[in-house]
């Protein structure tokens, strides 16, 4: 999910402009501190924020820029904490509701969230970016249809919104809704051409659609923008060995799984099932001299065969540790046909669930 909260940017010019300034002294380190904020600065403005708070300890501003600066370095309690002050001095700016309940969220206190998002809409605070990151709760706690409630109200209020479109999408996605899943994705992408994710996502769904050739562009965009998505290379390799591109699909799992084990990725445990089960098929065709669907197969030595087959039940056991692959899926691969006569199958098939 795509948030839009606690921003520095134009939203940091906005708190500027409305913010009372009670104390000249204070406002001047706390402006400094939302220029901090600016620059990702947020060592310096803590240090500005609690310059001014020595000064004016209720300095609703100074209090603010502590707990963005706090919120983005995953200190969610002082984070709290310091937006629970500013809210006691400023109970009716609604903005301060929003940031706390990106903080509640993230701290696990989805109630309390909800009640802040709630409450900043009640104040007039209900902008295009809040009502995306209520969706994004919402989502999260299982309501997709009230996720996609919020996103459509976000979409409303701004309709350029590229982050509620792709959440959107996520939504509807989860609900099955293929077709509006892809158009939020697609103007998601128009909007936002370099999105990564929306444009993975839409491939997802060509895919599941069964539109390889439309998945396969998502996944070559997505591969351009970032050559090291491991679930983009998966998948493209997946549509590789489905249409018998036996070369292709190696290099793409191979490729995925030395990125998902040289670094954290997402969907980690999924390349790592995926990637090696696709070099299970790779292999078992080698073992029969299959490189390319539509290509007569080529000579393979005894010992060739027999090489390719160790590699190919390697890779299924490397699969089968992720604990999703059943039996059935392993009985339902055609490409894995040249493995069954050998008494490692039987040995293999022990123990996987159906």
């Amino acid at each position: 999910r795509i948030k839009l909260c606690i921003t520095a940017g134009a939203a940091v010019v906005v708190w500027l402009v409305v913010w009372g300034v009670l104390s000249p002294k204070a406002a001047d380190h706390a402006k400094r501190g939302v220029a901090c904020l600016e620059q990702d600065d947020l060592e310096g403005a803590i240090n500005a924020s609690e310059s001014a708070l020595a000064i004016d300890p209720r300095h609703a501003k100074a209090l603010w820029v502590r707990g963005v600066a706090r919120f983005r370095q995953g200190e969610l309690k002082g984070a709290i904490s310091d937006f629970d002050k500013a809210i006691s001095v400023e109970p009716e700016r609604a903005g301060l509701y929003h940031d706390r309940a990106m903080a509640r969220e993230d701290s696990g206190d989805r109630a309390g969230a909800l009640a802040d998002y709630d409450k900043a809409i009640a104040l007039g605070g209900g902008s295009s970016a809040l009502f995306n990151d209520r969706g994004c709760l919402k989502s999260g706690a299982g309501d997709e249809a009230g996720a996609i409630a919020a996103f459509d109200m976000a979409i409303r209020k701004d309709a350029d919104n590229a982050a509620a479109y792709y959440n959107r999408g996520n939504s509807r996605g989860a609900l099955k809704q293929t077709k509006p899943a892809i158009d939020d994705y697609s103007k998601a992408i128009e909007l936002y051409p370099h999105h990564t994710w929306a444009l993975y996502n839409r491939g997802v769904l060509y895919a599941q659609a069964e539109e390889p050739d439309k998945a396969k562009a998502d996944y070559d965009a997505v591969l351009a923008l970032d050559p090291d998505h491991a679930g983009a290379l998966t998948n493209r390799g997946v549509l590789a060995a489905d249409r018998g591109d036996f070369d292709v699909a190696r290099g793409d799992c191979e490729r995925a799984i030395e990125i998902a084990e040289a670094a954290e990725v997402d969907h980690e445990d999924i390349v790592l099932e995926i990637a090696p089960f696709v070099l299970a098929r790779v292999h078992a065709q080698a073992s029969q001299g299959r490189h390319r669907a539509g290509v007569d197969p080529q000579p393979v030595s005894d010992d060739e065969a027999s090489r390719q087959r160790d590699q190919a039940f390697a890779q299924i056991r490397r699969a089968l540790k992720q604990g999703r692959t059943t039996a059935d899926r392993l009985e339902s691969e055609e490409d894995l046909a040249p493995l069954r006569s050998d008494p490692r199958w039987a040995e293999l098939k022990l123990g996987v669930p159906r």
